[in-house]
Protein backbone atom coordinates (compact mmCIF):
# COMPACT_ATOMS: atom_id res chain seq x y z
CA UNK A 1 0.00 0.00 0.00
CA UNK A 2 1.29 3.67 -0.99
CA UNK A 3 0.07 6.93 -0.12
CA UNK A 4 -0.61 9.25 -2.60
CA UNK A 5 -1.12 12.36 -2.33
CA UNK A 6 -3.26 14.84 -5.18
CA UNK A 7 -3.32 18.52 -5.51
CA UNK A 8 -6.03 19.89 -6.56
CA UNK A 9 -6.23 23.92 -7.64
CA UNK A 10 -9.90 23.74 -7.43
CA UNK A 11 -12.34 21.56 -6.66
CA UNK A 12 -12.97 19.70 -9.74
CA UNK A 13 -9.51 19.48 -11.47
CA UNK A 14 -8.36 16.34 -9.27
CA UNK A 15 -10.95 14.64 -10.87
CA UNK A 16 -11.16 15.88 -14.52
CA UNK A 17 -7.40 15.59 -14.45
CA UNK A 18 -6.69 12.46 -12.67
CA UNK A 19 -9.74 10.64 -11.32
CA UNK A 20 -9.50 7.64 -13.53
CA UNK A 21 -6.05 6.90 -11.91
CA UNK A 22 -7.12 7.78 -8.39
CA UNK A 23 -9.72 5.09 -8.82
CA UNK A 24 -6.60 2.90 -10.06
CA UNK A 25 -4.94 3.79 -6.58
CA UNK A 26 -7.75 3.36 -4.39
CA UNK A 27 -8.92 -0.11 -6.00
CA UNK A 28 -5.03 -1.30 -5.61
CA UNK A 29 -5.62 -0.30 -1.70
CA UNK A 30 -3.54 2.53 -1.76
CA UNK A 31 -4.09 5.15 0.61
CA UNK A 32 -5.31 8.25 -1.65
CA UNK A 33 -5.65 11.94 0.12
CA UNK A 34 -6.45 15.10 -1.96
CA UNK A 35 -5.86 18.72 -1.31
CA UNK A 36 -8.13 21.41 -3.07
CA UNK A 37 -5.89 24.40 -2.69
CA UNK A 38 -8.91 26.95 -3.28
CA UNK A 39 -12.43 26.24 -3.02
CA UNK A 40 -13.74 27.53 -6.04
CA UNK A 41 -15.29 30.07 -5.26
CA UNK A 42 -14.63 32.47 -8.31
CA UNK A 43 -16.60 30.02 -10.39
CA UNK A 44 -19.91 30.27 -9.21
CA UNK A 45 -21.59 31.09 -12.78
CA UNK A 46 -23.30 34.41 -11.13
CA UNK A 47 -23.93 32.77 -7.48
CA UNK A 48 -22.45 34.70 -4.62
CA UNK A 49 -19.03 33.20 -3.85
CA UNK A 50 -19.63 31.96 -0.12
CA UNK A 51 -22.69 30.12 -1.78
CA UNK A 52 -20.29 28.55 -5.02
CA UNK A 53 -17.95 27.44 -1.90
CA UNK A 54 -20.77 25.35 -0.16
CA UNK A 55 -21.70 24.22 -3.30
CA UNK A 56 -17.86 22.98 -5.22
CA UNK A 57 -17.07 21.77 -2.04
CA UNK A 58 -20.13 19.56 -1.55
CA UNK A 59 -19.06 18.23 -5.29
CA UNK A 60 -15.90 17.90 -4.37
CA UNK A 61 -16.40 15.48 -1.44
CA UNK A 62 -19.28 13.89 -3.16
CA UNK A 63 -16.86 13.04 -6.18
CA UNK A 64 -13.99 11.99 -3.81
CA UNK A 65 -16.36 9.39 -2.34
CA UNK A 66 -17.31 7.72 -5.76
CA UNK A 67 -13.15 7.76 -7.09
CA UNK A 68 -12.34 5.97 -3.55
CA UNK A 69 -10.76 9.43 -1.81
CA UNK A 70 -9.80 8.74 1.89
CA UNK A 71 -9.98 12.41 2.72
CA UNK A 72 -10.41 15.70 0.58
CA UNK A 73 -9.28 18.34 2.45
CA UNK A 74 -9.79 22.20 1.64
CA UNK A 75 -7.24 24.57 2.17
CA UNK A 76 -9.54 27.53 1.04
CA UNK A 77 -7.18 30.06 -1.03
CA UNK A 78 -8.32 32.73 -3.15
CA UNK A 79 -9.75 31.24 -5.74
CA UNK A 80 -7.54 32.85 -8.91
CA UNK A 81 -4.57 33.93 -6.67
CA UNK A 82 -2.81 31.01 -5.72
CA UNK A 83 0.81 31.52 -4.83
CA UNK A 84 4.04 29.19 -4.32
CA UNK A 85 5.56 31.77 -1.80
CA UNK A 86 7.21 30.57 1.10
CA UNK A 87 4.14 30.89 3.30
CA UNK A 88 2.39 28.14 1.18
CA UNK A 89 5.83 26.01 0.56
CA UNK A 90 5.59 25.58 4.38
CA UNK A 91 2.53 24.32 5.09
CA UNK A 92 2.51 21.24 1.82
CA UNK A 93 5.95 20.85 3.65
CA UNK A 94 4.58 19.97 6.83
CA UNK A 95 1.90 18.02 5.30
CA UNK A 96 4.54 16.23 3.63
CA UNK A 97 6.85 15.38 6.79
CA UNK A 98 3.72 14.62 8.54
CA UNK A 99 1.81 12.43 5.90
CA UNK A 100 4.87 11.10 4.14
CA UNK A 101 3.00 10.02 0.87
CA UNK A 102 4.96 8.31 -1.65
CA UNK A 103 3.75 9.80 -4.79
CA UNK A 104 2.16 13.17 -5.59
CA UNK A 105 0.10 14.53 -8.30
CA UNK A 106 -0.26 18.07 -9.03
CA UNK A 107 -0.98 20.27 -12.82
CA UNK A 108 1.64 20.59 -15.29
CA UNK A 109 3.88 22.96 -15.42
CA UNK A 110 1.76 24.13 -19.26
CA UNK A 111 -1.81 24.58 -17.91
CA UNK A 112 -3.11 27.80 -19.50
CA UNK A 113 -4.73 28.57 -15.44
CA UNK A 114 -2.34 30.48 -13.19
CA UNK A 115 -3.59 29.03 -10.52
CA UNK A 116 -2.55 25.38 -11.94
CA UNK A 117 0.72 26.90 -12.57
CA UNK A 118 1.25 28.11 -9.28
CA UNK A 119 -0.14 24.15 -7.59
CA UNK A 120 3.21 22.99 -10.18
CA UNK A 121 5.33 25.34 -8.64
CA UNK A 122 3.88 24.68 -5.07
CA UNK A 123 4.60 20.79 -5.45
CA UNK A 124 8.23 21.70 -6.75
CA UNK A 125 9.50 23.70 -4.26
CA UNK A 126 7.49 21.98 -1.53
CA UNK A 127 9.60 18.42 -2.93
CA UNK A 128 12.94 20.08 -4.04
CA UNK A 129 14.91 17.25 -3.26
CA UNK A 130 13.46 15.04 -0.92
CA UNK A 131 13.88 11.69 -1.77
CA UNK A 132 11.23 8.77 -1.55
CA UNK A 133 8.29 10.86 -3.13
CA UNK A 134 7.41 10.74 -7.09
CA UNK A 135 5.83 13.46 -8.29
CA UNK A 136 3.93 13.18 -11.50
CA UNK A 137 1.74 15.41 -13.61
CA UNK A 138 -1.49 15.60 -14.87
CA UNK A 139 -3.60 17.36 -17.63
CA UNK A 140 -6.68 19.58 -16.77
CA UNK A 141 -7.33 21.87 -19.57
CA UNK A 142 -4.12 21.99 -21.48
CA UNK A 143 -2.66 18.53 -22.95
CA UNK A 144 0.94 17.94 -21.86
CA UNK A 145 3.21 17.92 -24.69
CA UNK A 146 5.91 15.41 -23.57
CA UNK A 147 4.14 12.57 -21.20
CA UNK A 148 5.99 10.50 -18.45
CA UNK A 149 3.73 8.11 -17.56
CA UNK A 150 0.36 6.88 -19.63
CA UNK A 151 -2.42 5.26 -17.36
CA UNK A 152 -5.13 3.16 -19.60
CA UNK A 153 -8.21 4.23 -17.72
CA UNK A 154 -10.81 2.65 -19.57
CA UNK A 155 -11.47 -0.09 -16.96
CA UNK A 156 -12.26 2.78 -14.74
CA UNK A 157 -14.25 5.34 -17.36
CA UNK A 158 -17.76 4.59 -16.05
CA UNK A 159 -17.13 4.84 -12.64
CA UNK A 160 -15.02 8.30 -13.34
CA UNK A 161 -17.54 10.00 -15.40
CA UNK A 162 -19.91 9.37 -12.38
Amino acid sequence: MSRILVISPHPDDDAIGCGGTIIRHAMAGDEVRVVVLTSGEGGGHGLPPEKTRRVREAEARRAGRILGVEQVEFWRWPDGSVKAGKEQVRILRALLRAWRPQRIYAPHAGETHPDHRAACRLVRRSVGRTSGIEVLFYEVWSPLSRMDEIVDITPYLQKKQR
